[in-house]
């Protein structure tokens, strides 16, 4: 937390920093794009793209939420889309897909228990829809894990979530 990120060559432990040109020090996540070989690093002010030579902090287009109610096309328009080759990230904002070019910063649409959760946490310093945890399961569906608005999957087709309920009862 602070000190950058390792590598380790089966010899010898290099730490990079800010100094090597990644986007923060305080790392989140790492993650390998498979087609590329590219190893993404989350941060908190970014995320930052290792070739295996140098650091690039990749610029994120800003996408909206999908209209309401929810629809392939909708969402596709969104950048919500399943690709085998796009790795997801985590972060601030929204969830990251990156397909090898681009990063896709994209947006939930507005939960149904947004108003009640804010209206209990008043006081809340991190944003809600910020995806903490980033998992593809074995049918290729995403799930993200969210600061406080629940559990959410997507399928291709949808954005199902699971709140505490769901989730405890």
């Amino acid at each position: 937390d602070g000190m950058g990120v390792c590598r380790y060559d089966g010899k010898t432990l290099t730490r990079f920093t800010t100094r090597d040109g990644l986007a923060h020090d305080q790392v989140r996540g790492i993650q390998q794009h498979v087609p590329t070989g590219e190893i993404l690093i989350t941060t908190n002010g970014g995320i930052s793209k290792f070739d295996g030579e140098r650091f690039t902090t990749l610029q994120a287009v800003e996408m909206k939420p999908p209209p309401l109610p929810l629809t392939d096309d909708g969402l596709k328009s969104a950048g919500w889309t399943l690709n085998d080759t796009d790795t997801w990230l985590g972060g601030s904002g929204g969830p990251g897909r990156y397909d090898g070019k681009t990063l896709y910063q994209l947006k939930f649409p507005k939960n149904p228990f947004e108003d009640a959760w804010r209206a209990k946490h008043e006081d809340a310093k991190w944003p809600p829809y910020d995806p903490w945890h980033v998992s593809k399961d074995r049918k290729g569906h995403m799930w993200f894990g969210t600061g406080g608005m629940g559990v959410c999957r997507f399928d291709g087709h949808s954005l199902d979530w699971m709140y505490e309920d769901h989730l405890t009862e």
